[in-house]
């Protein structure tokens, strides 16, 4: 799914600020560092006690600080760009073929295989797969 583009909700940004908005963002990242990327949630105590000290409401601290949990949904998605190629799953191929295609085919009766490279076919057999380059 694409993601929107970010439009900022406004066209002002005060300059005098910019300092601090760059302290923000390094503090942040400290925290981040310090945390070993295992940001963790501050206790309701003290959110309470930070929202009276700065005078923020804890709703507001709170939505921040996880936010600070959910850093990997901004992670740019990855659009796919083409398709390369269509695989059908269940499509049988001869021995031979698997071998041309770079692929050695062994089956077992009765096997208990499941996962990658593991595929059942309609006979109760599990054709193994194995890439050979």
């Amino acid at each position: 799914m694409k993601r929107m583009p970010f439009e900022p909700p406004t066209e002002h940004y005060d300059e005098r600020i910019k300092a601090i908005d760059e302290q923000i963002c390094y503090l942040i990242k400290k925290r981040k560092d310090l945390s070993n990327n295992n940001p963790s949630f501050p206790t309701k105590q003290l959110i309470t006690a930070w929202s009276k000290k700065y005078n923020f409401y804890e709703d507001f601290l709170n939505s921040v600080f996880a936010d600070f949990l959910n850093e990997n949904i901004y992670k740019p998605v990855v659009e796919p760009k083409r398709l390369l190629k269509n695989i059908p799953i269940l499509k049988s191929l001869p021995s031979s073929e698997h071998q041309e295609n770079g692929y050695i085919r062994s089956s077992g009766v009765g096997k208990e295989s499941s996962g990658p490279g593991y595929i059942p076919n309609f006979k109760g057999e599990t054709i193994h797969l194995l890439r050979l380059n």
